[in-house]
């Protein structure tokens, strides 16, 4: 299909969903997060891995997916298989997607705060030992490389609290400054 027809059928779609921005959240999640997980066999690929790693309610994400039969199917087990590869192509366009648009910047902000929740929110055994799920390292990989990401490239006073911290870049030993901005959005 061309562009024209596969924006219209995309824009369609998205346009009856009940709550665009969960269902934004979800997508975010396929397509830009779990890219960053590939290489660690962290990929989210089920409704209860995202339920999960969203902190809904079981059978949350699956709700969300079940509007968007037409581009993204959910099998008898809750794993998710996107019907269209140029979906993210339209997703991460804002000139195609407009208010459908998925911001890489705030999709990874966002998957930033949920991973730092999750790692606080460990459970810990008898003796105050943190019992560590078998996805938590991942976290922390992912984690980093948002930061990393996130951060290295932004000038101190970039529209965010003017406190600066030293990064180091791998290369070599000087530090850079960077702002932390400070309104990322919560998860709710």
């Amino acid at each position: 299909m061309p562009y024209a027809e596969l924006n219209s059928l995309y824009y369609h779609v998205l346009s009856n969903v009940d709550n665009i921005e969960a269902v934004k959240l979800v997508l975010g999640t396929l397509i830009v997060v779990n890219p960053m997980l590939h290489d660690f066999d962290g990929v989210m690929e089920s409704t209860h891995e995202i339920d999960n790693w969203l902190f809904w309610q079981p059978g949350e994400s699956e709700a969300c997916l079940s509007q968007l039969a037409s581009i993204i199917e959910c099998d008898a087990e809750g794993k998710i298989s996107i019907l269209h590869a140029s979906l993210s192509d339209f997703l991460l366009d804002p000139s195609r997607s407009h208010q459908f648009y998925l911001c890489r910047e705030s999709v990874l902000d966002n998957s930033a705060v949920l991973g730092l929740r999750h790692l606080r929110q460990q459970e810990h055994d008898g003796d105050g030992v943190p019992i560590l799920p078998s996805w938590e390292s991942i976290l922390r990989v992912l984690i980093c490389n948002i930061f990393y990401s996130r951060f290295w490239a932004l000038p101190v006073g970039h529209q965010g609290l003017h406190w600066s911290w030293p990064m180091l870049h791998p290369s070599t030993s000087r530090g850079t400054q960077s702002t932390i901005i400070p309104d990322s959005p919560q998860p709710q």
